[in-house]
């Protein structure tokens, strides 16, 4: 399945968004997660917000 990864800055404005590929949610959370660093991630799949993944 294709999922948008969007790189998320402290005042809230999108960075950067990447595409992923994952084959379900959970792993697609998981490829997610390890994104995250100075920027905040929100998982998309569409319309569909997946997760938010705050930054470190």
């Amino acid at each position: 399945m294709t999922y948008w990864a969007d790189f998320v800055r402290p005042d809230g404005t999108v960075s950067l968004t990447l595409m992923l590929f994952a084959l379900d949610d959970r792993e697609a959370r998981r490829k997610a997660k390890w994104m995250v660093d100075d920027h905040a991630v929100d998982l998309w799949d569409g319309v569909r917000l997946i997760g938010r993944f705050p930054s470190i």
